[in-house]
């Protein structure tokens, strides 16, 4: 296991894109992104991790992919000034379950990691990155982290029955929202997950921290890769969620998967 130092081309700058070309051939445990001169979480926009162009992690912001983080009560979560980027799954029981899902680039042609630097960010502000490393690997089954937006124009019982999963196994779903009071999940009808937002959080505590300001239903509650609930076959998948009013907020959908899948 090393600890490097990534070279950047260039310093973020408000109101730009700011782009990070890890070298290809290491295996990425993790990237440490340490802001600098006012930098926050919130500033870092519209994150994504790209492999061969394909993005295979899609995050609103900073603070977004920090409280996934806090949510799996991961190390570093509670820092402000450093943002990791965790494909090496600290959370899960066995390390081989751990190592699984760090990030091989060894037949890969380009990594990028690639955010929105936002326009009120302070001038001379800046970005240092670290990474773990490990022997080179071939992209094996790694996390993909996907993006929906939900818009529902009033409270009361909604349904969700296009979340896209071609196979994947789901790992969670975060969403972002307070007005959420219950959710139900089910598969081809037949109910999978049921309860109130608070019963839910309750159910998965043994292992993760619900985040102020989301709800969440986890399928690693118990700290093993083989919880992650499996699509393959699933016909109909609808979440059915209870609100207290109308909404906007994004639906995070965390997957096991393979590169070729989404």
């Amino acid at each position: 296991m090393l600890q490097i130092k990534i070279p950047k081309k260039n310093k973020p700058v408000p109101g730009t894109q700011f782009s990070l070309r890890p070298a290809i051939g290491p295996t990425y445990e993790v990237f440490y992104f340490y802001l600098k001169g006012g930098l926050t979480l919130a500033h870092l926009k519209n994150i994504r991790v790209e492999v061969r162009g394909k993005p295979i992690w899609s995050l609103k912001d900073g603070a977004q992919l920090q409280a996934i983080n806090k949510f799996y009560k991961r190390p570093l979560s509670e820092r402000s000034d450093v943002l990791p980027f965790w494909f090496y799954r600290p959370e899960l029981n066995e390390i081989a379950e751990r190592r699984n899902f760090a990030l091989g680039t060894f037949d890969v042609d380009t990594l990028a990691i690639v955010m929105d630097i936002d326009e009120s960010a302070p001038e001379g502000c800046d970005i240092e990155i670290k990474a773990r490393t490990t022997a080179p690997q071939r992209i094996g089954v790694i996390t993909k982290i996907k993006q929906y937006p939900q818009t529902f124009a009033q409270g009361g019982e909604q349904d969700i029955a296009d979340i896209p999963r071609r196979d994947a196994a789901i790992v969670g779903m975060h969403l972002q929202t307070p007005h959420v009071s219950a959710m139900k999940l089910e598969m081809d009808n037949m109910k999978v997950v049921e309860g109130s937002k608070t019963e839910l959080h309750d159910a998965y505590s043994e292992w993760v921290a619900p985040q102020t300001g989301f709800s969440h239903m986890s399928f690693v509650g118990r700290g093993t890769q083989y919880d992650a609930l499996l699509t393959e076959g699933v016909t109909d998948f609808r979440l059915t969620i209870d609100l207290a009013q109308a909404a906007t907020f994004p639906l995070v959908v965390e997957y096991f998967d393979s590169f070729a899948g989404l």
